[in-house]
């Protein structure tokens, strides 16, 4: 009577952990999966007022990259970047993109919102000797939702100034978005990242890059704004100028023939960086430490779970349940990212298989060593 209360014990023990183990994987399939769309819906939109609204996922591209000249504009000397946003939101996680550089994957630099805040950040490049750490500069409290801000940076050996609404709001000398560097080719994307991700909440109505300093020119008069910098003479200089007045899948650079701005209906599954180590995605902001502490506490009770459940199975030791945890908890978070390759909004990281796999042996150890749940069995070695 005694072994058949045990063995009905011990299946109940044997099922519930099963079972909690079992949601705890479909959660965190979902948790890194979601919305399991492959090929989800641009959503750029064009706006009744003459602007493109953006919401997650989004992004707009420039279909050319920069040319040897304009690279060495932007490296060596000084340009204005000018836009009119209106936020619909604040974005307290992580710096959302408004304006982006990249080189290929690699972000080089960008103009972004951080709650209210206006963000300026630099990514030098980490390949190679003697690099220097990533930069930002913010202007604090002007990116409200509702409010429509004209913003004037220039930037360039000098450091970098900003403007709001005519209004000079930033004087850093020690700052420059575009610090020299030789890399490969450099893109702009509007709205978010190239993948979909960190996209920004908001209306853009207009865009410029102008080579030299254009802040004079585009503040000093009452109705100055940012969408006249490709217009009569302030065409001068210009690199890019956009604005959305007129909806289409292409928006024309009215500084050019080149730079036309493309606009997807759907985020293509084209695959990104598998794996991206931690020291090329390292940002040392409170967003990048959030996502280690979740991801290692998100696999934690996954691992406490498992390892109670085959602490119930008479055949697996202490010993041989860890490991089969730490390798379950391995191979679960390393399906996980080979998969976000493949999802727009999603990035597949290193650090993010590191953190889980840790997070499934912590859960482990403490399921035999918490003295509450430890089993009443003897533990095999």
């Amino acid at each position: 009577m005694e072994h058949a209360e045990i063995g009905r014990a011990r299946a109940n023990a044997l099922l519930t952990n099963g079972v909690i183990t079992a949601g705890f994987v479909a959660l965190m399939l979902c948790a890194g999966l979601w919305p399991f769309t492959f090929a989800p819906s641009n959503n750029a939109v064009f706006d009744k007022k003459g602007g493109i609204s953006f919401s997650r996922p989004a992004a707009i591209f420039d279909a050319d990259t920069l040319n040897p000249a304009e690279k060495a504009v932007l490296a060596e000397s000084t340009v204005t970047i000018a836009i009119r946003v209106s936020p619909s939101g604040e974005s307290p996680w992580f710096i959302s993109q408004i304006v982006t550089f990249t080189d290929g994957n690699r972000l080089c630099a960008i103009v972004g919102q951080w709650k209210s805040h206006l963000v300026l950040k630099t990514f030098p490049d980490r390949t190679r000797a003697g690099r220097e750490p990533s930069a930002e500069v913010a202007v604090r409290n002007i990116l409200n939702a509702g409010t429509t801000r004209d913003i004037v940076i220039v930037t360039g050996r000098a450091g970098t100034k900003i403007f709001v609404d005519n209004h000079h709001a930033l004087d850093d000398q020690d700052f420059r978005l575009f610090p020299g560097r030789a890399g490969g080719p450099l893109r702009l994307s509007l709205g978010g990242s190239l993948s979909g991700k960190y996209t920004w909440n908001g209306t853009l109505f207009c865009f410029s890059l102008i080579a030299g300093d254009a802040s004079e020119r585009l503040t000093n008069s009452a109705n100055a704004a940012p969408c006249a910098a490709c217009e009569g003479e302030r065409k001068q200089g210009a690199i890019m100028g956009f604005s959305f007045e007129e909806p289409g899948s292409l928006v024309r650079n009215c500084a050019g023939v080149r730079h036309s701005l493309v606009i997807r209906d759907r985020f293509p599954v084209i695959g990104g960086n598998v794996l991206v180590p931690f020291w090329d995605d390292f940002t040392n902001d409170a967003s990048y430490y959030s996502d280690i502490a979740v991801n290692i506490l998100g696999f934690i009770p996954f691992g406490f779970f498992l390892a109670r459940f085959l602490s119930q199975m008479s055949v697996v030791g202490r010993r041989r349940a860890i490991a089969a945890v730490v390798a379950a908890g391995f191979a679960l978070s390393l399906g996980i990212e080979l998969s976000q390759v493949f999802l727009p909004g999603r990035s597949s990281q290193l650090s993010d298989l590191v953190c889980n796999t840790l997070g499934s042996f912590a859960g482990a150890f403490l399921s035999f060593r918490l003295p509450l749940f430890r089993s009443r069995q003897p533990a095999r070695r």
